[in-house]
């Protein structure tokens, strides 16, 4: 009897070490024996685009060529600003025509710009100090001091601007005129304190009576709040 009880412990110890056995390489219910489970697969984080900065300058179109008109003198100006110059023309007998007599509000100075030739390609950088809703431009073209001086200097034709980030907004089809002349923009223009305008020559008028090519011009405002 002790014998018999001996071996029926003995056949009970290697059914529980072969079900052991099988349970350990099964890796789970419904997985071939041996095999090893595979890990659960994770979502790759996607960006939130709600949350991506865009910027705050609006993309506005080339409004083409625009003409003066009437109608925008009471819309407030402002000549606080920040201006440079591609060029400039080398002071004479103590007068200067540095791009600054552009805001003055002086029509006894102006900038005249101190390239070869008749100006086209040279350029001026306007920089707002305070962000503003602008509604177009005031210009005095040509050197407006007086009548002798608008002749000897040359006038602008166009002038060409474009927005801080480089593209173009539109051209301005100046008068031969000493006059000021306005431009009004399709629509505002939000422009924000540091963005830079650039406003280039493209077409001049020919003829200063003294030979001399160089291209002036007397007053730039910008219109609006």
């Amino acid at each position: 009897m002790k014998r018999l009880t001996a071996t029926a412990l003995i056949l009970a110890a290697c059914l529980c070490f072969s079900g052991c056995v099988n349970i350990y390489t099964d890796g789970g219910k419904g997985k071939e024996k041996g095999e090893t489970p595979a890990p659960a697969a994770t979502a790759e984080p996607t960006a939130d685009t709600s949350k991506i900065d865009t910027g705050s300058a609006k993309a506005y179109e080339d409004y083409g060529t625009l003409r003066a008109a009437s109608g925008r003198e009471n819309i407030p100006r402002t000549q606080d600003y920040q201006i440079s110059a591609s060029s400039t023309k080398a002071p004479m007998a103590g007068i200067s025509y540095g791009a600054e007599n552009l805001k003055d509000n002086s029509l006894d100075t102006a900038w005249v710009e101190g390239a070869s030739g008749s100006g086209v390609g040279e350029r001026l950088l306007i920089t707002p100090a305070h962000s503003m809703e602008m509604k177009g431009f005031l210009i005095r073209n040509g050197y407006c001091k007086n009548d002798k001086a608008f002749a000897e200097n040359g006038r602008v034709r166009l002038l060409k601007v474009h927005l801080y980030d480089g593209s173009p907004l539109c051209t301005l089809q100046l008068e031969n005129d000493r006059g000021a002349q306005y431009f009004a923009l399709p629509e505002v223009v939000t422009v924000h304190g540091g963005d830079t305008l650039s406003f280039t020559i493209e077409d001049t008028y020919s003829g200063p009576e003294d030979g001399e090519y160089d291209t002036a011009l007397s007053e730039i405002a910008l219109l609006g709040f």
